[in-house]
């Protein structure tokens, strides 16, 4: 007989709908697990599929050698964080390959919806709404895909999030001891987060000062007791790999990933704005002119040099930096990374054409319309115009609220991040896609779905 007093049960009796969503966040990301383990066809495939950007690799070398490297054990690596890799080696040395681990990355992946229905009722009390955005997040083709590939974005994307609940509590938190809770929860999340992806490094100041401004504006006294807690817990979070870099290479930096990108990206994509040239001959030219080999070691040591060519040819073409720009900013809320899941899931051959949406005001799309729209290469664009709609509701509504004065802290706190993440996507040119915006999916929907209620009333997701 079930006990109806067990915590749990009550839980799951009284929010039936959010537990729904969960269970279809985690069937799709199983469904697609298969998908995606069936079109590799063997276990080596599978993992050269699903991995990217080195983590696993340094993961793999770890947990074999003891090294940090990505395959040359004496070829240390400081461009990638040692969050994930650690995590991978763990499974890999206890149970011999990454299943367990993709399992655990489907549950948490399958949680978060969970955290953004959470994130919702503290934008508005609209339960609806608040359902209708975590549905939207556990659906999202490229989320499902994400959950089933080694690499960051979930672990950090749920340690974001986290940070952000802990954030939007300590709003609310009217005792010393919940501010000092809130207070290190949320530097502990954000620590976590920023050893997983260095990404959120730069935010930890921007949002310490963002929280100083918006409190002097609003003329509210700043908690510099809570804020100081934070900052400290963060700092001794990442402190341990600052040491680890001024050990190994006598420079106290974090991750050389600033510099790499900037060099590796922005300048070649400006010099092809510039020169009118595709991205990767612009790119080549640009390694060939500077006798950088591909295969070079970019460490923290180095980094500033690469730093230093790479800004001197991006200041030297201000107007290829601004058309760069406008372009990764507006890649940054559009693109959709459709092809990706259909490519590893095998619904489509990788490498079948992808059809861009400047393509299809040619007249020779025009003329085949028909067999575009019976073709999965029309899915892409339908996503594409789903990604653009998302992002000019969320706008819509930030401007909405702006202008009848109605900017809550969460809102305004939602704005800043996207914000953020938008304008640190700028230095990665031309290579800028759809999972650099992942982090922050969760806030475009939430948004842009009050936005949705706001010029249509008649959906009634506010009752």
């Amino acid at each position: 007989m079930i006990n109806t007093n067990n915590p749990i049960i009550s839980w799951l009796r009284n929010n039936k709908i959010i537990v729904f969503i969960i269970v279809l966040a985690f069937v799709l990301r199983i469904a697609m697990l298969f998908a995606v383990y069936s079109n590799a066809g063997d276990y080596s495939q599978f993992i050269e599929n699903i991995k990217a950007d080195g983590y696993y690799d340094i993961g793999y070398t770890l947990a074999n050698e003891g090294v940090f490297a990505i395959d040359d054990v004496e070829v240390l690596d400081s461009v990638r964080t040692p969050g994930y890799p650690l995590i991978v080696a763990g499974f890999l040395i206890a149970f011999g390959s990454v299943w367990f681990l993709l399992i655990v990355q489907i549950f948490i992946a399958s949680i978060i919806p969970l955290l953004v229905y959470r994130l919702s009722l503290y934008v508005s009390e609209y339960k609806k709404i608040a359902y209708a955005s975590a549905l939207v997040f556990a659906i999202e083709p490229l989320g499902v895909l994400i959950s089933v590939r080694l690499l960051t974005e979930i672990f950090f994307t749920g340690l974001f999030l986290l940070f952000t609940l802990f954030v939007f509590r300590f709003f609310y938190s009217y005792t010393n001891k919940a501010q000092i809770l809130n207070s290190v929860f949320a530097g502990i999340s954000l620590g976590a987060a920023t050893l997983i992806r260095p990404t959120t490094l730069y935010f930890i100041p921007f949002i310490i000062i963002a929280y100083i401004l918006y409190r002097f504006i609003s003329k509210q006294i700043i908690n510099w007791r809570s804020l100081s807690i934070f900052a400290i817990v963060v700092i001794l979070i990442l402190s341990p790999w600052y040491y680890r870099n001024y050990k190994t290479y006598e420079v106290i930096k974090f991750s050389a990933i600033p510099q790499q990108v900037m060099f590796w990206y922005l300048a070649p994509s400006v010099l092809a704005v510039e020169n009118d040239i595709a991205f990767r001959e612009s790119q080549i030219s640009f390694f060939e002119k500077e006798g950088f080999n591909g295969d070079d070691n970019f460490t923290v040591e180095n980094a500033s040099k690469y730093q230093e060519r790479a800004m001197e040819v991006i200041l030297e073409n201000p107007i290829g930096l601004i058309r760069v720009s406008l372009t990764s900013m507006s890649t940054f809320f559009s693109h959709d990374g459709v092809f990706d899941v259909l490519h590893l899931s095998g619904v489509i051959d990788p490498e079948q054409e992808i059809i861009t949406l400047s393509e299809l005001f040619e007249g020779s799309i025009f003329e085949n319309l028909n067999d575009i729209i019976k073709s999965p290469l029309a899915i892409g664009v339908l996503f594409r115009i789903f990604w653009v709609a998302i992002s000019l509701l969320f706008f819509a509504y930030i401007i909405l609220l702006a202008k009848k004065r109605k900017l809550s802290k969460e809102v305004v706190f939602i704005f800043i991040c996207v914000l953020y993440f938008a304008l640190t996507t700028i230095s990665n040119g031309y290579g800028v896609n759809a999972r650099f915006r992942f982090p922050i999916n969760a806030f475009l929907f939430i948004i842009a779905i009050h936005s949705l209620q706001s010029f249509v009333p008649r959906l009634g997701l506010n009752r």
